[in-house]
């Protein structure tokens, strides 16, 4: 039994293997259908060239001879009237000059249809005929007098027919040379006609060469279309490839930042206590020696001396690579999406004094004047403590670097009309541009760009206090200018601000 393929004609298989191709591709799709219709542009270009052909031959076989026709017309009409004079002569005849009468009229009214039409075309191609249709006309005129004169009948006709007789020979070879006319206009008619056909022939070719011309444009544009498409989606793929690798990467400096947290918090707390029992223990010595020790410029007593004082050094340093590693570990928890943070009931007024005390127990805050402005409002906040305290430590930070001693730093706090909470850290210090604002709260950026900044840090401080305001619905606001200070602004939303007030923590038992 054969199958539906075989048994299928060859056409309607070749047929649908075409429209299989041609549904492949839109391109190819687009192409198919403009060569079909170019091709029936061609079919209907030589369908109307044939049309055009059959017209000229029926035109040639039975053209209506206008002119040629008037003049045969007029000839035969003036017959006529000559065999109805001389029929109106004879004795018994029934002709009467009524009937006479009307022939006279009727070649009078084939003379104005000769008059008409191509006979200007005839008369400048030919004009020694110009004058035969007047005297064909004067003519009858005579006529026209004799038969209305008082002669006897048989006189009339005579008389009639001699008037005729003349002008009758100029008109048959007027009408022989208007049937040569119409024939000259019917051949130059018929080759005008194939003219015309050819020059058709012409731009349906040109349309059709056009249309050949198109597709294969198209077909190139196509395919050049393609090929960029196929380039495109490769570099779409590596770039996606990349910023996979990229985000991959990102989490991997992440999760290693976030697991590195004890690793690097426990050596460095090592080297801080380490370094503190070593500078406690060499100045000691140094002020409390034993009996019978070196004089207090002894080489011993100075070798003591620094070794307390490089412990000093140590535990700066120390406690400095501390701080940044925990800016760090704190930029790579919120990126990360694990802040841990704990919202309960928190006394402002009770973070900002612990903030305060700890900022002047530095050796950047001793001796400057830290103060929380009078009037101001503390009411409950829930929030993260631990993170409160951390965005005012950075905030206070910075208003002691980047102001000078002499200069006061206030703690601002106030309700806005909206019910939220403000927290602010008010200086009087170098302040910053409105660029400087805008790029502020950027992760590691530095308003002094170079070896030659006068202020150190991490540019992290600002980031991370910007990161934890929105963890709490809030948000950061810095304003100042050069030269005039900087206030540093924290603005909890309502829903932060109420509740009951914390516990106090239970005095420790000695």
């Amino acid at each position: 039994m054969s199958s539906p393929t075989e048994t299928a004609p060859n056409g309607s298989t070749r047929l649908s293997r075409l429209l299989g191709w041609a549904s492949e591709d839109r391109a190819r799709r687009l192409g198919l259908w403009l060569a079909i219709l170019t091709g029936a542009f061609g079919l209907a270009a030589a369908y109307l060239s044939l049309l055009v052909v059959n017209y000229g031959e029926a035109l040639r076989g039975a053209a209506p001879y206008n002119f040629a026709w008037a003049a045969g017309q007029t000839v035969g009409e003036v017959t006529r009237l000559e065999q109805r004079i001389l029929a109106s002569a004879l004795p018994g005849t029934n002709i009467d000059a009524e009937e006479v009468q009307l022939r006279l009229d009727i070649v009078r009214n084939r003379i104005a249809v000769l008059g008409r039409g191509q006979a200007s075309l005839f008369m400048d191609r030919y004009p020694q005929h110009r004058r035969t249709v007047a005297r064909l006309e004067q003519a009858l005129d005579t006529v026209g007098t004799i038969l209305a004169g008082p002669l006897p009948p048989a006189e009339k006709a005579l008389a009639a027919l001699a008037v005729l007789e003349p002008v009758d020979r100029e008109l048959n070879a007027f009408a022989s040379v208007a049937s040569q006319f119409g024939g000259e206009l019917v051949d130059e008619g018929h080759d005008h006609l194939l003219y015309l056909h050819g020059l058709f022939s012409m731009l349906a070719a040109g349309l059709a060469v056009c249309g050949v011309l198109f597709i294969t444009v198209l077909l190139i544009q196509n395919r050049t279309i393609r090929r960029a498409h196929d380039r495109m989606e490769a570099m779409a793929g590596a770039l996606q490839t990349a910023i996979a690798q990229a985000e991959e990467a990102s989490q991997a400096k992440t999760r290693f930042l976030a697991t590195m947290s004890h690793e690097l918090r426990t050596p460095l707390n090592a080297i801080i206590g380490f370094s503190e029992l070593i500078r406690d223990d060499g100045g000691l010595q140094g002020e409390d020696r034993p009996a019978g020790g070196g004089a207090p410029g002894s080489a011993k007593e100075g070798t003591r001396r620094e070794h307390a004082q490089y412990a000093g050094y140590i535990l700066g340093s120390a406690r400095h690579m501390l701080s940044l590693v925990i800016d760090i570990l704190t930029v790579a928890q919120m990126e990360s999406g694990h802040a841990n943070l704990t919202f309960e009931s928190v006394d402002p007024r009770k973070v900002v004094g612990t903030a305060i005390a700890t900022v002047l127990g530095t050796q950047a805050g001793r001796g400057r004047t830290i103060r929380t402005a009078a009037g101001a409002v503390w009411p409950v906040l829930q929030a993260d403590e631990r993170a409160v305290r951390q965005m005012l430590l950075n905030l206070l930070s910075n208003a002691v670097k980047f102001s000078t001693a002499p200069s006061a730093i206030e703690v601002q706090a106030w309700l806005d009309p909206q019910g939220g909470f403000v927290i602010a850290v008010q200086d009087r210090g170098i302040g910053m541009t409105p660029e400087q604002i805008e790029k502020a709260a950027q992760p590691f950026y530095q308003a002094e760009d170079g070896a030659t900044r006068r202020f150190q840090g991490s540019g992290l401080g600002l980031s991370i206090v910007k990161s934890l305001m929105e963890a709490h619905g809030g948000r950061l606001l810095l304003e100042g200018e050069a030269g005039a200070g900087l206030r540093a602004s924290l603005h909890f939303p309502a829903e932060r601000v109420g509740g009951p007030m914390p516990r106090p923590e239970p005095a420790s038992q000695q």
